[in-house]
């Protein structure tokens, strides 16, 4: 899991490859799945968030959700896309 506070969301492009089966069982709650341009070419009229459009939304969930940190990694990518998966540590 890639650690993503409000000075590191540029690192968002650290994020790892796991499944959220996987990420929830490591103590992990997904907050949300957002579909992400990965090839730098994508525009903001596009259904995958640009970068751009990425940070803006990390940003939004951050402040909302945690003003520390939430937690992400890629849980499906295509060639030029990839789901990443936006967890918040599990309180059980």
């Amino acid at each position: 899991m890639q650690k993503i506070t409000p000075n590191t969301i540029q690192d968002v492009r650290k994020s790892p490859l796991l499944s959220i089966e996987k990420a929830e069982g490591k103590g992990y709650e997904l907050i949300e799945e957002l579909f992400v341009d990965s090839s730098g070419l994508g525009s903001e009229s596009e259904p995958a968030l640009t970068e751009g459009q990425l940070h803006s939304k990390l940003r939004e969930i951050t402040s909302a959700v945690s003003p520390e940190a939430v937690y992400t990694c890629i849980t499906r990518q295509g060639q030029f896309q990839v789901y990443l998966g936006v967890f918040r540590k599990s309180i059980k």
